[in-house]
């Protein structure tokens, strides 16, 4: 596993405890579709708005990659629906939940991804002032 921090601190005020539930769907499916030895990269970074030079529309971006098997364009368009899963052990509620979790605390979350090329996850916070 990779880890890449771009920015020493970032400012978000969200509730750890859904955060980490979220994060660890995220991961498990990552993990998952790394098949053998794989790469696994996980990289925080700030992401400025042009559109507002004084920060206030600034947010937190969390980049998850993976080296595994991918998603499909058709498998893509399904993911986040309850009990979707390409996984014989899977549930189809890890992606749903993650989503569902993410956007209570006022953020965001794409995937990209090709069938046999890897996956990237992105997940975009709001950054808050104290």
């Amino acid at each position: 596993m990779r880890t890449r921090f771009e920015t020493a601190e970032l400012p978000v005020h969200i509730d750890a405890g859904q955060f980490k539930e979220a994060l660890y769907n995220l991961l498990d499916n990552a993990i998952a579709a790394i098949q053998g030895e794989g790469v696994l990269s996980i990289t925080t970074m700030l992401e400025k708005n042009p559109l507002y030079p004084q920060g206030e529309k600034d947010q937190a971006l969390l980049e998850i990659t993976d080296n595994g098997v991918g998603i499909s364009a058709e498998e893509l368009s399904h993911i986040f629906k309850t009990g979707f899963t390409t996984s014989a052990s899977g549930t189809g509620m890890g992606l749903p939940l993650a989503r569902s979790i993410l956007e209570s605390l006022g953020g965001t979350i794409e995937i990209d991804s090709r069938k046999m090329s890897g996956t990237t996850v992105f997940v975009r916070l709001p950054i808050r002032s104290v």
